[in-house]
């Protein structure tokens, strides 16, 4: 009969739940992700304008020696 089924566990034993903190250190605990480029979108089109032409014209000569006195 269904209503008298009983879940049978021995006297005094609590049931296994899983700790909160098992859980967490599971797959370890890790800082959030932090992104490489913040979004541009949104911003002053002029600003991005600007920026796009200094990325440009900004250029790195590594042959160029510095002259040392």
């Amino acid at each position: 009969v269904w209503w008298n089924l009983q879940i049978h566990h021995v006297e005094g034993q609590e049931p296994h739940h899983p700790q909160p903190g098992h859980k967490i250190h599971k797959n370890g605990i890790h800082r959030p992700k932090q992104e490489k480029y913040i979004a541009l979108k949104g911003m002053d089109p002029a600003f991005l304008r600007n920026q796009r032409f200094a990325k440009k014209h900004n250029v790195h000569h590594p042959k160029q020696e510095k002259k040392t006195e």
